[in-house]
């Protein structure tokens, strides 16, 4: 064995003596007794660590380093862990977005069935008669006067006061053929109860200065217990007013 053979030797047997082979150690004794010069050196190295040695062994050691050291390793350890988790699921969304890109296709507008529409016309259509009829049967009245008037000029319905009394009223409106002003038609269901109906029977017709005027229709089923009273404004009378009226 030469010295330089021995003196790495005696470094790795003076450190980790467990890793060194029996064999080794026997002829490193043997070349230290023999040679002068290692021995001087080795020796010299020995007192040089030794105190760094006793004074690395009264160095206290932290107090559970061993568990915070792997517990510090665990949380790096965690860490590249959920990076890499997080890594991947920004992948992969990114991939989903891409797909529905490239797959997406936008809805189809449907078109438009002119012919639908017209066929279905009477579907939609207002009809303000059926909306009276109904408001009319729940207060037990029939509209039914000798005076068809036209339904599609129905403005609207009421309560209206006279005298102390509530009286279902209709309203009409549309255009004077000849001024081309709006005109009006009221008509007031007088009923049995509300008011003397007997003393209606002499009155056919009047009207104000106004230039006003009022018609009474008896109804054809029951005269004695609803009467008609239309209220109106017009040279015209209640022709305007009325289902067959042209203005030709």
């Amino acid at each position: 064995m030469d010295c330089r053979t021995a003196r790495m030797l005696d470094e790795v047997r003076g450190n980790r003596a467990s890793e060194l082979p029996t064999e080794d150690a026997v002829d490193l004794d043997l070349h230290i007794n023999a040679c002068g010069d290692c021995r001087r050196l080795l020796a010299a190295e020995q007192k040089f660590d030794l105190p760094i040695r006793i004074a690395m062994r009264n160095v206290p050691l932290p107090i559970n380093l061993k568990a915070r050291i792997l517990d510090q390793l665990a949380t790096q350890r965690g860490a590249w862990y959920r990076k890499r988790i997080y890594v991947g699921a920004a992948v992969a969304a990114c991939l989903v977005i891409a797909v529905g890109l490239l797959t997406w296709k936008p809805p189809r507008q449907a078109g438009l069935d002119l012919d639908e529409i017209a066929l279905n016309a009477d579907r939609y259509m207002h009809s303000p008669q059926e909306k009276i009829d109904r408001w009319l049967g729940e207060r037990g009245l029939r509209y039914d006067p000798p005076v068809l008037l036209n339904p599609r000029l129905l403005a609207f319905h009421s309560m209206t006061e006279n005298q102390g009394r509530q009286v279902p009223t209709l309203h009409y409106q549309t255009i004077d053929p000849m001024t081309n002003e709006p005109i009006f038609a009221q008509v007031y269901l007088i009923r049995e109860g509300d008011f003397d109906l007997a003393a209606l029977r002499q009155a056919t017709e009047g009207s104000s200065t106004k230039g006003y005027h009022l018609e009474v229709h008896r109804d054809r089923e029951h005269p004695d217990r609803l009467v008609y009273l239309i209220l109106y404004k017009g040279d015209h009378r209640l022709e305007p007013f009325k289902v067959n009226f042209s203005s030709t």
